[in-house]
């Protein structure tokens, strides 16, 4: 019986979209910036003392003509405001007894120095200080019964358990008022919305150069990658919740705000200015609520605001230089890349068509290709590249394929930097590093063929940056070594393998050292898949007299130095273990592979590559015992495992699924033979796709 161990280890910026009453086909209209000076504007109302405006008198009208200039647009004061456009009369948040009831609810929950900083018919944001904080924060408050305040709050709770949420407005809590039905949200300060900077482009008041642009793409390129990774769809992803929390520094809020939007609300100024950012599936929904939005439709939302941004790149004329004529200016502001980013867009990104879209997590590349920042601007990105990176899979309701797609898209990215700017941005010895962290991930991820260039890849650098042998050098031999093992081809596991023994002998002279184990462990394991069983046996025990020599699991002190000896004991049992399995002493094997199982759990907790491993070799004894209802059982934990780590479709999930099938096989299960026959092929199919 033939059976294998596995080795532990478009839209036109200037176009939205709108709903028609007669159910006909979304269709595109226009609207502008500066529309919104049309709005009749007001300054931030100071209501610590709960005055009632309407009866401030004329020497705060005056105050509003004086501050007019200075005030975004995008703020709707509690007055009667008419827009010249459509003559609606827009209505306060609140009735005026109510506000004064809401007021007196935060006093009694210690927050003072209230402050308006924005409100719309929808909703009113207010910010305060809070004595129990000791801190000011932001109170966005907005209508509902409870039902929308607890799905609201589960919202936030999810986006607030988000391990990596840097660049996601953080949430203190969320309060719902009963007696006036309106919920708050209590969060961090910011000093004002993306909303308002791009107003204050149209006012040729402020201009993006290629670092800021750079800085604010690639900061909500990072929290909508986040989102999705946790499978949270934003859904009213606009410039009013793109918050500025200082000079440098924006993040992602307005979450579950997109339950307020109706075809009512629609019809309010502030909305309609943000309307074009909303998905043509999302404007769909609001006809048929059955309508289940994705990820795609974040991506159509983000896209919008990514084309403003690139359009307005050092467009606008800078402050206090003397006006030009429309025609001079027009000359001056051309950008022939415009008609490069809209044509671009609107095939890829703003199509109506949400399956034609790309996913969210190539949107780094795309940036990189429209905006040339400097270097000291990359930095940044490269030191949260790195902290993704390095950062486990803490939540298995994870969407481990999007995070999968994520991790390898910013991995080659950051190859592609490295590549571009060289050691402006590291040193040779880190651009090495990086490229064998990129070679491991997609090793991990089963995309051999592209790890194995990787791999190369940062032998060449090391090879040009330190002479003869080295621990960096060691360790990619063993590491082009095991994905020739899992590619089947084992006369080169086994040549890179013994390059990697020679290596370390040269280097540590023979002496008791971790190198020298680990290089005989693939040493054993090469003879083990070329069916050589003394020569595999041989090297799994010089490793393991070794092992136990250096007693590195009893004179470790340090807790994650202790479980990574844990680790390294089971590893080596387990190699002991195959190869008394391949000469037939398959008790011995049994009980090696157990031992090492042991070590594994002490090692730590959760779902492991390792772990998974371990389980399926003991299901490959059991098989081979003729013990198929508990080949079966450690099959299907394997299986089980493997799937919370990788997904549905990686080639080790692959080998503990036929190893499923082999024990139903011999149980005659046949209507789950059938089944998993299908689901096999199917594996094979992606995992095939994946190599070519």
């Amino acid at each position: 019986m033939q059976t294998s161990f596995l080795v532990t280890k478009a839209i036109d910026q200037s176009c939205f979209m709108d709903i028609q009453e007669n159910n006909e086909m979304i269709q595109n209209r226009t609207i502008c910036y500066d529309q919104a000076t049309q709005i009749q504007q007001a300054p931030p109302i100071q209501i610590d003392e709960l005055q009632d405006e309407d009866n401030q008198g004329s020497s705060e009208s005056t105050k509003s003509n004086e501050n007019e200039e200075q005030i975004s647009p995008y703020f709707i004061s509690t007055s009667p405001t008419t827009l010249n456009q459509n003559k609606m009369r827009l209505q306060p948040f609140l009735s005026s007894a109510s506000r004064d009831r809401l007021i007196l609810l935060f006093k009694k929950e210690n927050y003072i120095k209230f402050s308006s900083l924005y409100e719309s018919s929808t909703n009113l944001t207010l910010k305060a200080f809070n004595k129990d904080m000791n801190q000011y924060v932001v109170l966005n408050i907005f209508k509902g019964m409870k039902d929308d305040y607890l799905q609201v709050k589960e919202e936030h709770e999810k986006v607030k358990r988000i391990y990596n949420n840097q660049y996601l407005l953080y949430v203190y809590k969320i309060v719902y008022y009963e007696e006036l039905f309106v919920y708050v949200i209590v969060s961090e300060v910011y000093e004002s919305s993306l909303q308002d900077e791009l107003y204050q482009i149209q006012q040729q008041k402020f201009q993006y150069t290629p670092n800021k642009a750079y800085t604010l793409l690639s900061q909500l390129y990072f929290g909508i990658a986040e989102l999705h990774t946790n499978n949270i769809v934003h859904k009213n992803i606009n410039p009013l919740n793109i918050l500025k929390i200082n000079d440098g520094l924006y993040k992602i809020g307005g979450f579950g705000t997109w339950r307020n939007i109706t075809k009512q609300t629609l019809q309010s100024f502030t909305n309609q200015i943000n309307m074009k950012f909303l998905s043509p599936e999302f404007l769909e929904k609001l006809q048929n609520p059955a309508i289940e939005l994705t990820s795609k439709s974040d991506v159509y939302s983000l896209s919008a605001i990514f084309l403003d941004i690139l359009l307005e790149i050092k467009q606008a004329e800078p402050v206090n230089q003397t006006p030009k004529s429309n025609i001079t200016k027009q000359k001056q502001n051309y950008n022939p890349q415009q008609e490069q980013y809209i044509s671009y867009f609107k095939k890829h990104l703003l199509c109506f068509n949400y399956k034609k879209r790309i996913y969210s997590y190539e949107l780094i590349n795309l940036i990189h290709q429209f905006v040339k920042p400097q270097e000291n601007c990359l930095k940044e990105t490269l030191k949260h590249i790195g902290k993704v990176l390095s950062t486990p899979q803490i939540d298995y309701t994870q969407n481990i394929q999007y995070l999968m797609n994520y991790k390898l898209a910013i991995s080659d990215f950051r190859i592609n930097l490295m590549k571009i700017y060289q050691q402006k941005l590291l040193p040779w010895l880190g651009i090495a590093q990086v490229t064998a962290e990129s070679g491991y991930l997609n090793e991990e991820y089963g995309l051999f063929k592209k790890s194995l260039e990787r791999y190369q890849e940062a032998i060449e650098i090391y090879k040009q940056i330190k002479a003869g042998s080295s621990d960096e050098m060691i360790d990619l031999l063993r590491n082009i070594a095991q994905v020739y093992q899992k590619l089947g081809d084992y006369e080169k596991y086994l040549e890179f393998s013994m390059k990697s023994l020679e290596m370390a002998e040269d280097l540590y002279k023979n002496a008791n050292h971790i190198q020298i184990i680990c290089s005989l462990h693939y040493v054993s394991w090469s003879y083990y898949f070329l069916k050589q069983g003394q020569k595999a046996l041989e090297y799994a025990e010089k490793a393991l007299h070794l092992r136990q020599k250096i007693k590195e699991i009893h004179t470790a002190s340090n807790i994650q130095t202790r479980s990574q000896q844990f680790q390294n004991m089971a590893y080596t049992l387990e190699t002991v273990g195959a190869a008394n399995q391949l000469v037939g002493k398959r008790d011995e094997a049994l009980r090696y592979f157990q031992q090492s199982l042991e070590e594994l759990k002490k090692s730590a907790k959760g779902n492991r590559p390792d772990l998974a491993a371990s389980l399926n070799n003991i299901g490959v004894i059991y098989e081979e015992m003729e013990d198929y209802q508990n080949s079966l059982a450690y099959f299907t934990q394997a299986s089980e495992m493997y799937t919370k780590i990788y997904g549905n479709y990686h080639p080790l999930l692959l080998i503990s699924k036929k190893g499923i099938l082999r024990s139903l096989q011999k149980l005659n299960r046949i209507e789950e033979i059938n089944q998993l026959e299908k689901e096999i092929l199917n594996i094979e199919s992606h995992v095939q796709k994946n190599n070519n």
